[in-house]
């Protein structure tokens, strides 16, 4: 961790693992929509040293304290979509 990775966005699970994972760490500068966007995504985050240098340093405590990293709440989430699944079965039945 501490290096930031630019990724583009896709339509098949594995692509979207990346989009996922970045827009959860709030960085959604580091999604590209397609080769040319990639490209100049590249470009201009290489272009900007201080500000890579400044997310490097940030990096491991934006994504601990990101969504990614709430057990929490990701359990609660969880809970309440079962439960909401088990009583619409319920009221099928």
């Amino acid at each position: 961790m501490g290096v930031p990775v630019l990724t583009l966005s896709g339509d098949r699970f594995l692509s979207r693992q990346g989009v996922g994972l970045l827009m959860n760490a709030g960085l959604p500068e580091w999604i590209a929509s397609d080769a040319d966007d990639y490209v100049a995504k590249a470009v201009a985050q290489a272009g900007d040293l201080q500000r890579l240098a400044m997310l490097r340093q940030q990096l491991r405590q934006l994504v601990l304290s990101s969504p990614l990293f709430d057990a929490t709440g990701f359990a609660q989430h969880f809970e309440t979509a079962l439960s909401g699944m088990w009583t619409a079965f319920l009221q099928k039945a």
